[in-house]
């Protein structure tokens, strides 16, 4: 699913790593399925990608589930 660029990734509540993909504008974050209670690592995930969103209006972001 998309998550729109106004939320927030730290209520996420997933483990998550990211890639920014410059080729594709779009910045591909791949959640593994694991509730995330660490807030400051969310907190530095959510500062890391929104400083990419603000590079391209247009970035949306892809969550995809890692089975």
């Amino acid at each position: 699913f998309y998550v729109p660029l106004e939320a927030n990734v730290h209520y996420l509540r997933t483990f998550i790593t990211g890639k920014y993909s410059s080729s594709k504008d779009s910045i591909f974050l791949f959640a593994y399925g694991n509730i995330l209670n660490n807030h400051e690592t969310m907190r530095a995930l959510r500062d890391r990608f929104q400083s990419k969103m603000r590079e391209s209006k247009g970035i949306e972001i892809q969550i995809a589930a890692m089975a």
